[in-house]
């Protein structure tokens, strides 16, 4: 499905993209992987477009994206903020989306799109990032025109 790009509710855009098939290189409702999933959301909810290209590895293009200036780390409370997972051995693993508040993540992950508790990421070292285009951005106001 295509939207003007900030006409989303973050609530639709979740109940629109929950089950559908996680694939790598994915950016369709066929199969969409986790920066694909990034990405859309911040298209279609927050109105920013993102450098939606990246190398062999999905997490690296992100910390590549990280090391480019336009990512501030930041708290995980707002809409939109982007999380990165890492592994045991500090290598970055997976990207995804901070939602309802804070409490909870979308992310695109082994089989499917999933809206889960941030507790499922307890394994993972997690960072949290906002883009510059979206610093004062919340919940509250990412969905006005």
């Amino acid at each position: 499905m295509e939207w003007a790009g900030g006409s989303v509710t973050e609530e639709s855009f979740i109940s629109y993209w929950v089950g559908k098939p996680y694939r790598v290189r994915g950016n369709d409702e066929s199969g969409i992987d986790c920066w694909a999933l990034v990405v859309r959301y911040y298209r279609d909810v927050l109105g920013v477009e993102l450098d939606d290209t990246y190398d062999d590895n999905i997490a690296r293009g992100f910390e590549h994206e990280i090391q480019s200036g336009v990512w501030d780390s930041c708290e995980k409370k707002d809409a939109g903020v982007v999380f990165m997972a890492f592994d045991h051995s500090g290598e970055p693993r997976h990207v995804g989306i901070v939602v309802g508040g804070g409490d909870l993540i979308l992310h695109s992950r082994k089989t499917r799109v999933q809206c889960d508790r941030m507790g499922v990421m307890r394994a993972h070292r997690l960072e949290f990032y906002r883009h510059v285009d979206n610093r004062h951005t919340t919940k509250e106001d990412s969905h006005t025109t």
